[in-house]
């Protein structure tokens, strides 16, 4: 195996993007860059330097179209979300690469992908009200953390602490479909009620720092990145300044950002 560079991980992120693009367009599939990919577009015009990933968002509708016309995409890529896996603890989908292996310990002794990945994530409806999203909140954070049981990862835990959570994964994985399925269902839970916000609600960031108003996307809007354009939320001062503060714009001390993990090329020495 050999270990890809940065630059050689974002040049796949970016390809994959560029094919992803025109392939949701000939669709007429809205598509926004979210999260990191989104600050990267505005802060540096493309990556950010040391990201080795893409992100982005649909709302709902968009979304279950997109996976109703999946199977249409380049072949060369892997299509996975739980409908469509056995060995899958999440509610968003994914892309993933072939002959690439992320080195990441957590998950080094589970059955989950390791390939590398572009994430797709749904952008579900929340309610209003300050009281009944404060009660949604609670449940979407439930059946999150029930999904953590279900393969047990590594973040530097003790040997009894692995067996704890062992032996719980071995508990929960009977009912691993159920709750999935459960979770999707609870995401959707407000799709049909005429409300102006809507949330990330697979996203690693926490809840309250996911919600805005749905304005805040708006009508996709073409911003460049790298050597491309792609589409990125309308309002997106209000977008990012909701997710990362006022002082969006800031580089991060070296000690602060986000780290990778080791990217691998398993079909070259």
């Amino acid at each position: 195996m050999r270990r890809l560079s940065i630059g050689e991980i974002q040049s796949r992120q970016l390809n994959l993007m560029k094919k992803l693009h025109k392939f949701l367009s000939a669709k007429e599939i809205h598509y926004y860059m979210i999260a990191g990919s989104a600050l990267g577009a505005i802060r540096h015009g493309g990556f950010i330097p040391w990201d080795d990933d893409i992100d982005i968002g649909m709302f709902r509708k968009e979304y279950e179209k997109f996976l109703s016309v999946c199977d249409e995409f380049d072949s060369q890529y892997e299509i996975v979300n739980y409908r469509k896996s056995s060995h899958c603890d999440f509610g968003l989908t994914r892309i993933y690469f072939e002959n690439t292996r992320i080195d990441d310990e957590s998950i080094e002794k589970t059955k989950l992908d390791k390939r590398l990945y572009l994430d797709i994530f749904p952008l579900d409806k929340v309610p209003e009200d300050d009281e009944l999203r404060g009660l949604f909140e609670k449940e979407i954070n439930k059946k999150k953390k029930q999904l953590s049981y279900m393969y047990p990862r590594n973040y530097g835990n003790s040997a009894v602490a692995m067996l704890i959570k062992k032996m719980v994964s071995i508990m929960y994985a009977p009912f691993r479909t159920r709750i999935l399925r459960r979770y999707d269902s609870l995401m959707r839970k407000y799709e049909n009620t005429d409300t102006a916000y809507v949330c990330s609600l697979c996203s690693q960031y926490s809840f309250k720092e996911q919600v805005m108003p749905k304005s805040y996307y708006g009508t996709p809007t073409m911003h460049d990145f790298e050597d491309a354009e792609f589409y990125i939320p309308e309002q997106i001062d209000e977008y990012l300044v909701t997710l990362y503060g006022d002082d969006y714009m800031a580089i991060p001390t070296e000690g602060k950002r986000r780290k990778g993990h080791a990217v691998f090329c398993t079909d070259e020495e």
